[in-house]
């Protein structure tokens, strides 16, 4: 019997990562996790270990996370319509804080300061 319980909590499992539009709740778990939860360690291990480089790194993470968050804050009429948006919300995260893509680097750092010099001269 207990075999068949645990049978039907994976399925439920199973179903809930795979199907995309019944997945809301466990994208937003995800979104959470990936964009708070494990940029807030990898913070304290840089602070911890006084490395300059990897606290910049997350400084401009959580700038650019700020960032994103107040816009959603303001445009979430309109993003509870689009579909799969947390399936796309999670992966923006994820590439924000991939060390190949410095991703926050080119969201915080590069296309600002590319706009300050333009308008500057």
């Amino acid at each position: 019997m207990a075999l068949l319980g645990s049978n039907i909590v994976n399925e439920v499992g199973l179903r809930l990562l795979l199907c995309p539009l019944g997945s809301n709740i466990v994208a937003r778990t995800a979104c959470c996790s990936v964009g708070i939860v494990v940029p807030v360690y990898h913070t304290f291990k840089a602070i911890e270990r006084k490395d300059e480089n990897e606290e910049q790194k997350w400084l401009m993470y959580w700038a650019a996370y700020g960032s994103f968050t107040l816009a959603e804050a303001f445009a979430d009429r309109l993003i509870s319509w689009f579909p799969m948006y947390y399936h796309m919300k999670f992966a923006f995260l994820v590439w924000l804080q991939l060390p190949s893509s410095e991703g926050a680097k080119q969201i915080v750092y590069e296309q600002p300061a590319s706009i300050l010099i333009e308008t500057s001269s």
